[in-house]
């Protein structure tokens, strides 16, 4: 399997921290081939179709309530979730899944690549990392997922948010894409605009397909989101 790393060349601390991924990822599985991606900035949009509603507006679809997503800057939100988008087009054009990573992931265990790749069907976006410290409601998440067996579980089971508010992977750190997943989640952003990548890919458009990898294999070790501000 290959893992890409989403980082930013321009800041030195995100470059640092990218290289503690690769760093983390080597010394817990030879296997996975790592590498880090340059990511979008928001100097290199020119037009977007962002339709997520912005702090303090909110809006609807599909029965789901939008709450406008907190950020002082929505051009890095928005130039987070085309980062993630390229990826997924990579995903589609290799035709395999693939381990998406942000520059704050550390892989914290040792784990068998093979085992977990056996364990994925096409079509699902599983999160390898700990939920804590990675989005609000952390604990909970994680209290939830603890409850169900070792593996997979689907994150309709851990229901950490109201049935009408997207429901989606914690912080998307860390994440494995099928490919049929990523053709979905282009075409979703293709055809309602551009969601922070947590509200997309969330339970209620990829249903019984967003899954969550317990014993966790990443956890976030930066405090302060680049994206967000907070």
């Amino acid at each position: 399997m290959k893992a890409f790393v989403i980082t930013l060349f321009n800041d030195k601390y995100s470059v640092q921290s990218a290289e503690n991924t690769l760093k983390t990822a080597r010394q817990m599985n030879d296997d996975l081939h790592i590498e880090m991606v340059r990511a979008v900035t928001p100097d290199k949009i020119k037009d977007n179709t962002y339709s997520y509603p912005k702090e303090g507006e909110t809006s609807t679809y599909e029965g789901m309530t939008l709450v406008g997503y907190k950020a002082k800057d929505v051009g890095k939100k928005i130039a987070c979730s085309l980062s993630h988008m390229h990826l997924w087009n990579k995903c589609v054009e290799m035709d395999e899944p693939i381990m998406i990573l942000e520059h704050d992931a550390v892989f914290t265990r040792k784990f068998r690549l093979g085992k977990l790749l056996d364990a994925i069907e096409d079509g699902d976006i599983v999160m390898i990392n700990d939920p804590r410290g990675a989005t609000r409601r952390g604990n909970v998440y994680h209290e939830n997922i603890i409850r169900w067996d070792k593996g997979l579980n689907t994150i309709d089971g851990v229901n950490t948010a109201d049935e009408n508010v997207p429901d989606g992977l914690a912080g998307n750190s860390a994440y494995i894409i099928t490919p049929s997943a990523a053709k979905k989640a282009i075409e979703l952003q293709s055809t309602i605009g551009i969601w922070p990548n947590d509200a997309l890919l969330c339970k209620q458009l990829f249903p019984k397909k967003l899954k969550s990898y317990y014993p966790y294999i990443t956890r976030v070790e930066q405090r302060k989101s680049t994206t967000t501000g907070y």
